[in-house]
Order: C-alpha cells, then structure tokens, then sequence
C-alpha cells in the first residue's frame, strides 16, 4: 500500500494525509482531478492527476484479481467503513 501512496505524493503533491483520507467518488479519473476535501489551510481544492498519476488510480479501481488493487481497495475499505473482502 506504501507505494502507491508515495507515487500518488510525488506525482500531485498532496500531503500524506489529503492521500489518507481520500475517497474514491473524490478521485475523478477521467477528468485527471482529486478533489480535496480536507487540507491542511482547512479550504477544499483541486489537485490536478498527471498521467501516471491517473494511471495509478485507473490500476486500483481496475477488476482485476491483482494484488495491487487488492490492497488499494483494502485502504478504502477502511477509510469508509465498507466491509472488506476475505483474502
């Protein structure tokens, strides 16, 4: 999980804690935004995706059985209070 969450740091520039507490209906991938909710100045903004960065997302929401998404949606999971799934 560490991984993906310092690609997303270095591509956009968010703060480890912006990328913690996203959400996914936050993540606008076809539009390369993430709207930030909660940012260190308290005031919402929007943080454009680069294409890597995009491509990072595009990977964790894709249905695959990869571990990568696995562990990306793991994250979610907890950040939201969905259930997750055995492994």
């Amino acid at each position: 999980m560490l991984g993906w969450i310092v690609h997303i740091a270095i591509e956009t520039g968010m703060r480890s804690s912006e990328i913690v507490t996203l959400r996914r209906a936050q993540v606008g991938i076809d539009r390369r935004i993430v709207r930030l909710l909660e940012t260190k100045n308290t005031q919402p903004r929007t943080v454009p995706l680069s294409l890597s960065a995009s491509e990072t997302f595009r990977l964790a929401f894709k249905p695959s059985d990869s571990s990568y998404r696995h562990r990306f949606n793991l994250f979610l999971a907890s950040r939201q209070g969905w259930e997750t799934p055995s492994i």
